[in-house]
C-alpha cells in the first residue's frame, strides 16, 4: 500500500512540480484564501458517557490513515447545537490537521457524522478555493518542509495558526486540481480493493487450519 502512496506523490510532482522548491503556478499564502482556526474550548467537565463523538489528534490521525476512530470522549447533543449555531463546527471538505506532537497528520472531513474536536490540538482549514483533495498534498508536502527546518529546534513539537497562515500554496487551475483529486480517488479505491483482498486471504488462512 505503501507503494500506492508513492504514486500519488509522484503524480504530485509530475502535475504540479516540487513546491518546495519552486512552483510554475502563483503562489499565495494560506491566509489569503482559507480560513484558518480552532475550535471552542471543551473542558473535562463537559464530557459525558455517550453523545457526539470528541476527537483529539489521535482520532484525527486515524480518520486520516482511513481507519475507525477510536472514540473515548463525547460532548452532549445540546452542547454540540449550542457550538454549531454559535460558533460554527466543521464542514464537509474541511481539513482537520494535528498541529502539536506528531504534527501534519490530516483528514478531509467526510460530512457522514456530526462531531467535534479538541482545541489547541488540532487546526482547521476551510477553503472554498481549492479542492481539499489538492490542498492537503499540497500541504503535507510543505509541512514535510518544514519539519525538516525545524528539525534541530524546539519549533518541530508545534506547528501554530500563525505558521500555518504564511505558508505559500501554488493556486494551479481548479481543472487542474480537480484532475489531481480524481487520481487520488481512485488511487484510494485501489488500497480498499487490495485491504479486502488481504482481509479475504488471511480469513481464508485462517479456516484453513481447522
Amino acid at each position: 500500500l505503501g507503494g500506492l502512496d508513492l504514486l500519488i506523490k509522484s503524480q504530485f510532482v509530475e502535475m504540479f512540480g516540487d513546491i518546495r522548491i519552486s512552483s510554475i503556478f502563483p503562489n499565495i499564502s494560506l491566509d489569503n484564501f482559507a480560513q484558518i482556526g480552532s475550535s471552542k474550548r471543551v473542558h473535562a467537565a463537559d464530557y459525558v458517557e455517550s453523545g457526539i463523538p470528541f476527537y483529539r489528534s489521535k482520532e484525527i490521525i486515524e480518520l486520516g490513515n482511513g481507519q475507525e476512530p477510536s472514540v473515548e470522549l463525547f460532548i452532549s447533543k445540546k452542547q454540540y447545537e449550542c457550538i454549531r449555531k454559535t460558533n460554527g463546527v466543521p464542514c464537509k471538505g474541511d481539513i482537520l490537521m494535528s498541529a502539536v506532537g506528531t504534527i501534519g497528520k490530516m483528514w478531509i472531513v467526510d460530512g457522514q457524522k456530526d462531531f467535534y474536536y479538541k482545541d489547541g490540538n488540532i487546526i482547521s482549514i476551510h477553503s472554498e478555493e481549492t479542492n481539499p483533495i489538492y490542498l492537503k498534498e499540497a500541504l503535507a508536502n510543505l509541512i514535510d518542509d518544514f519539519k525538516s527546518a525545524n528539525v534541530a529546534g524546539s519549533a518541530y513539537s508545534a506547528l501554530t495558526i500563525v505558521k500555518l497562515k504564511k505558508m505559500t500554496v501554488p493556486m494551479p487551475p481548479i481543472s487542474l486540481q480537480n484532475e489531481f483529486a480524481d487520481f487520488v480517488q481512485q488511487i484510494d479505491k485501489s488500497k480498499f480493493d487490495v485491504q479486502l483482498l488481504i482481509k479475504n486471504i488471511r480469513r481464508v488462512k485462517f479456516y484453513d487450519q481447522f
